[in-house]
């Protein structure tokens, strides 16, 4: 067995902005480089620790080696949020800073998607922590609609193969820990607030389960079969 260790696994910047919440892959909690490139047809290749984990666990029977990732990170935003690069860009990142951040400069509506996800994988088992950040804000002066969502979310997930790897099967558990809100900031001739906000925190378990089918002919179709609840 041999071990590889990446030290910076990705790193995406896009000049578009993310809405907040907006999945690549319904139902999967971590919008991935590689799955935002992939789409859909991820579910057959996953055969990382963020496809296994969070796109189809039956990909756990397919990694054959270790694997360790101790900073693998994702950033995203808009042009806005290019401009207001500085020191203290990083305030922003959190709910109640980034409103801040709006009312002190209007007419910029910085959005960005941040994701940090250390891991290790095995043979058949794989574990990872995750935490990612959203912010997005639309609409035209003077009142503007903002979401944010900040989420720390602990996973681990096994996986096992048959009948030579034509069967594979897999499951993951997601302890999911969130904080989010929205609402309006909203501009007058000599004033700035924030209307119609709404807030909420909690947490919970999500399990998924997967199975591949791989039929043991050439160019014969897989099929992939993602359960979550």
């Amino acid at each position: 067995m041999r071990a590889f260790v990446a030290i910076i696994s990705g790193l995406l910047f896009s000049m578009q902005a993310h809405a907040a919440g907006a999945d690549r892959i319904p139902g999967a909690r971590y919008p991935s480089a590689r799955g935002s490139g992939m789409g859909d047809s991820l579910l057959g290749f996953a055969d990382d620790a963020q496809g296994a984990l969070f796109y189809n666990p039956a990909m756990f029977g397919k990694i054959k080696s270790a694997n360790l990732e101790p900073l693998n990170f994702k950033l995203s935003g808009n042009l806005d949020l290019i401009r207001s690069l500085g020191v203290d860009s990083y305030k922003y990142s959190g709910r109640s800073k980034y409103i801040d951040y709006l009312l002190a400069h209007r007419g910029d509506k910085p959005s960005h998607e941040f994701a940090v996800f250390p891991n290790i994988t095995l043979p058949g088992f794989g574990f990872g922590l995750l935490y990612q950040s959203r912010t997005h804000a639309t609409g035209i002066d003077p009142n503007y609609s903002y979401k944010s969502r900040t989420e720390l979310i602990p996973t681990l997930g096994t996986g096992f193969r048959l009948a030579s790897g034509v069967l594979r099967f897999g499951y993951s558990l997601q302890w999911v820990n969130r904080t989010e809100g929205q609402g309006t900031v909203s501009f007058a001739s000599n004033s700035a607030s924030v209307t119609n906000e709404t807030r909420g925190s909690g947490s919970g378990f999500s399990h998924n389960g997967g199975m591949t089918v791989t039929l043991p002919y050439m160019y014969q179709p897989s099929f992939q079969f993602v359960a979550r609840n």
